[in-house]
């Protein structure tokens, strides 16, 4: 059995003006979808989803070491950590 490697080929490359199909004598108005422009727009954040409208207001710092120390609250009554480890690490 041969592979379709040793097939000829549709267009035989030839020599010359005006071959067939190939023939170019102005430039061609066709574009291909990869020509084109793609993700030209970029997407907003809505309300609610930490745009700058929303995270004006809020104190960052704040919100991170409330959660912490619940956080670590939560593992000390989990057993996951000492008392003691708490406390040293806490900054």
């Amino acid at each position: 059995a041969m592979t379709t490697a040793a097939r000829p080929t549709f267009h035989p490359a030839q020599g010359g003006e005006d071959v067939g199909y190939y023939r170019m004598k102005e430039g061609t108005r066709q574009l291909s979808v990869r020509d084109l422009a793609g993700h030209t727009r970029l997407k907003l954040r809505a309300q609610g989803q930490g745009s700058s409208a929303d995270v004006a207001g809020k104190d960052m710092v704040a919100e991170l070491r409330d959660r912490e120390d619940r956080a670590r609250d939560k593992a000390i009554l989990g057993g996951k950590l000492d008392a003691s480890d708490a406390t040293s690490s806490a900054g």
